[in-house]
């Protein structure tokens, strides 16, 4: 395997339980460039729904890129890869 990875970080959010939610995501090359800062309202969600979003989001991305090793940073343990 590479030691050359991107690097990303994603979050999502959500005012309350049932409320106005977000999701958001920075993509790096393997020097710490930005590539991409990306953000996205989803509407009225859950919190759980928010963080999916933000990687789902994040890997749509990473496969239009070409991108093939990645490593994710978040700040939950909803999400498991």
């Amino acid at each position: 395997m590479s030691s050359i990875h991107y690097v990303s970080f994603v979050d999502g959010a959500c005012h309350s339980t049932w409320n106005l939610s977000s999701a958001a995501w920075a993509l790096f090359t393997p020097n710490g460039k930005l590539i991409e800062l990306q953000g996205i309202c989803l509407g009225r969600t859950t919190n759980n729904i928010a963080e999916y979003s933000a990687i789902i989001e994040l890997l749509l991305e990473e496969i239009d890129l070409g991108i093939r090793d990645l490593v994710v940073n978040l700040d939950t343990q909803l999400v498991v890869l």
